[in-house]
């Protein structure tokens, strides 16, 4: 199975493509969320990690993922359960629902949500954070799995 993935080069999805390989895609690579089109990078035996989030357009993420469920068999998606307000809350919850509406209607879509997560991203916060080998290990059983996952949700312990 090859594996795309978006937002690459940094944080979670750094950690998911240092582990897995596969297609990186992001700003550093030439790709945009916001305007370049995923289909050309996507085939049937793709595995997509729809990561990547942008405040330019937070629904991005959520247009990936409508327009990869036209061609691949697997998208996994990579949501948030953090405390946040404002658009970025706004957006991840949009996402949360695309992703429970498509898994509803049959397709292989898993929705990861995940709390504060040990990456550059969150070095001013000195709460727990979850590992991001945590991530990778949740990421390798969504796609151990021969059912379909819908969504998992994983805070550290308080």
């Amino acid at each position: 199975m090859k594996i795309v993935i978006t937002g690459h080069t940094r944080g979670i999805g750094k950690a998911l493509h240092n582990h897995f390989g596969g297609l990186g895609l992001s700003k550093s690579s030439g790709f945009d969320i916001v305007t370049d089109n995923i289909l050309p990078h996507l085939d049937t035996d793709t595995c997509f990690i729809n990561n990547a989030f942008t405040m330019v357009d937070p629904f991005a993420q959520i247009k990936l993922l409508y327009e990869s469920i036209q061609i691949v068999k697997r998208v996994i998606c990579i949501g948030s359960n953090t405390p946040y307000e404002g658009l970025y809350k706004t957006s991840k919850d949009a996402l949360s629902v695309a992703c429970n509406d498509l898994f509803l209607k049959g397709h292989n879509v898993t929705l990861l949500k995940f709390g504060k997560v040990d990456t550059p991203f969150q070095d001013k916060y000195t709460g727990n954070k979850i590992s991001t080998e945590t991530v990778i290990k949740t990421v390798e059983f969504v796609l151990s799995m021969p059912e379909r996952v819908g969504t998992i949700s994983i805070r550290p312990i308080e």
